[in-house]
């Protein structure tokens, strides 16, 4: 009889636990990250007419490739020898909405057919980074 009790106390302590922890809300499930659409030639070009009305010269490229842990992002369809290095430029998605800005670091000319700029971006505590397929503007000054 002296055995059974102290196994009656585990039985029920073991009990009190599982109904204690079931009890609990499960744990909040991550936001998903956001779906990045591309942007297509038509907002890029519809982009490009709407910034030339507010600002003559101004130009719309689109990023072809991004390395967001050290802030970089390769950037086609600007006009490199319109642009100089320190020289801003805007990243938006495809319906125009603003992710971030960064600074023309350097300009690739080593195939003539794609030149390409090299942007520096501050990271982004909020939202998104820039991705391939954003759109990246430059307002000259």
């Amino acid at each position: 009889m002296h055995a059974s009790r102290p196994l009656v106390l585990i039985l029920l302590s073991l009990t009190a636990g599982v109904m204690m922890t079931g009890c609990a809300a499960p744990p909040p499930k991550p936001a998903p990250a956001p779906v990045i659409v591309p942007a297509t030639p038509d907002q890029a070009a519809d982009a490009q007419k709407l910034l030339q009305t507010l600002k003559p010269g101004a130009r719309v490229g689109h990023i072809s490739a991004v390395d967001a842990s050290n802030g970089i992002a390769v950037v086609f369809g600007i006009p490199i020898g319109e642009v100089h290095l320190g020289d801003s430029i805007q990243f938006v998605d495809g319906n125009l909405t603003p992710i971030t800005s960064g600074t023309v670091k350097s300009a690739d000319t080593v195939n003539p057919d794609y030149p390409f700029l090299i942007v520096h971006f501050e990271p982004v505590l909020t939202g998104r980074s820039p991705a391939k397929g954003d759109l990246a503007a430059y307002l000259p000054r």
